[in-house]
């Protein structure tokens, strides 16, 4: 009887050491799940506070587009008084598609094209992507035009430059997917720059005005 005692006794003990272990375990868990939460909640708050400053840079002036899952505005720095268009992304988009737009991203800042708009900046919150890209100086295509036709010579040089641009994104491995009037802007001199790329697949994601990927009034 002592001796099964002694046994139970020492049960006991290995239970109580486990459990104590287990506890402790728990314990440190807990502790580290909370410090990890705090961090992602201090991170978030810089990276709100990061965002906060950069937009404060600029005013809207227009909305472009918008929908549940971007938008695409004009703004104007203060001061430089620069015109930009700033696309807001949101991180809630579908994953496969919003890891194809960040790429794209990737690749834009690399560009540096006569007859592309430039990239200015990107950045991100805990919400939201923002890419920002220049906005290209005179006026678009379809207001150049104010429903009249264009002189053959004129159309010959706009289209030659907006294929050298398009050109430069498809080796850039860019697909515009959107070219139409509005996207062709013309300065004073009748240099040409696209812009627009990089939102197409904002507005797919909710297919706002979008066709796969095609404006619905330019598709046949």
């Amino acid at each position: 009887m002592e001796l099964m005692s002694q046994n139970w006794s020492g049960q006991e003990k290995h239970q109580r050491a486990t459990l104590s272990n287990k506890m402790e375990r728990l314990k440190n868990f807990k502790q580290i799940k909370s410090l990890r939460k705090a961090k992602d909640i201090f991170c978030s708050g810089i990276l709100s506070s990061l965002t906060q400053t950069k937009l404060k840079r600029f005013k809207e002036i227009k909305v472009l587009d918008c929908s549940g899952r971007g938008k695409v505005a004009v703004y104007s720095e203060a001061k430089t008084k620069r015109k930009v268009v700033i696309k807001t992304i949101s991180k809630n988009a579908d994953k496969a598609k919003l890891s194809s737009i960040l790429d794209d991203i990737e690749k834009f800042k690399n560009i540096n094209h006569p007859n592309l708009a430039k990239f200015v900046d990107s950045f991100e919150d805990t919400n939201n992507y923002y890419l920002i890209i220049e906005h290209p100086e005179g006026t678009d295509l379809r207001t150049f035009m104010n429903g009249k036709p264009l002189h053959e010579i004129v159309a010959i040089k706009i289209l030659y430059q907006a294929l050298n641009g398009l050109l430069e994104l498809h080796n850039n491995g860019i697909v515009h997917k959107d070219i139409k009037l509005e996207n062709i802007f013309l300065d004073d001199a009748g240099n040409v720059k696209l812009c627009n790329f990089g939102t197409r697949r904002i507005l797919e994601l909710e297919g706002t005005n979008v066709s796969k990927g095609r404006t619905n009034e330019y598709t046949a």
